[in-house]
């Protein structure tokens, strides 16, 4: 574990391992660096990984500076130059996709690749609806609020087979603090809008998906692939949104498998 100093003085944790390529993972919404365990664990040793808490989420401060997407661009940046990582691929899912897309626009050409994991470009109705009701649940009944997010985030099945995630999510009410940090950081995401600008990309880039994924749907995805430069689609039959933990042997073997192709072109 490591401890990093941010410009505003907010200390993050930092979870390094493996060897090989490096790989930098950033969170979506939950901001944990714990929610790529499983893909950690499918990747084995072979690549050089690391993961954070985001500003305020688990074991990091939250600091003083504001929440929003190019904010967080730029925690992930300090981060990377803390830990001396010459051009990395960027791995983020869903939030942290939209955070991977600002970092690229920030410093073009310093990374070797990036994963766009049922990510977005920018305003879409059925998303803000979406976390608009959950804004409003957070809000009215939050002991509702992680049961519900944890309903949507993940397919039946696996939740029949996994039940005891299920009830914890259940079981957990957020606290005051905790609850004005998910605001925020859903109003970050809610204000996201880089469709005007991913043509400016130019990172070889590989873009995921799941057909069931109820929270960020896959249609946003293909829309992704129609504005980036040729990137690579990958769309899992199931899985959910959070298909990294619900698929992760699966989505291993596909970034794996692109990771060796932009290194060999």
């Amino acid at each position: 574990m490591h401890t990093i100093s941010l410009r505003d003085g907010a200390k993050l944790q930092v979870n390094i391992s493996g060897s090989g390529p490096s790989l930098v993972f950033i969170s979506g919404l939950g901001g944990t660096a714990r929610f790529w365990d499983p893909m950690v664990e499918a990747l084995g040793s072979s690549v050089h990984t690391v993961r954070f808490d985001q500003r305020g989420i688990g074991a990091s401060e939250r600091g003083k500076e504001p929440v929003n997407i190019k904010s967080l661009a730029k925690d992930t940046w300090e981060i990377i130059d803390a830990v001396e990582i010459e051009r990395p691929v960027l791995c983020g899912h869903s939030t942290g996709g939209a955070i991977v897309q600002e970092m690229e626009l920030a410093r073009p050409g310093k990374t070797a690749g990036i994963v766009l994991s049922g990510s977005w470009a920018g305003p879409d109705q059925f998303v803000d609806s979406m976390f608009n009701i959950r804004l409003d649940l957070l809000a009215k009944l939050p002991h509702r609020y992680t049961g519900l997010s944890a309903l949507l985030g993940s397919p039946p099945r696996w939740h029949r087979e996994n039940n005891c995630v299920l009830q914890q999510a259940i079981a957990h009410t957020p606290n005051e603090v905790e609850a004005n940090i998910i605001r925020e950081r859903i109003e970050a995401l809610l204000a996201h809008d880089c469709r005007d600008r991913l043509s400016q990309l130019t990172a070889p880039a590989l873009v995921l998906g799941a057909e069931d994924d109820m929270i960020i749907p896959v249609y946003l995805q293909e829309e992704l692939v129609s504005l980036l430069n040729a990137p690579k689609l990958h769309i899992f039959d199931r899985g959910g949104h959070f298909f990294p933990v619900t698929q992760p042997a699966d989505t291993a073997t596909v970034i794996l498998a692109w990771l060796t192709s932009i290194q060999a072109s």
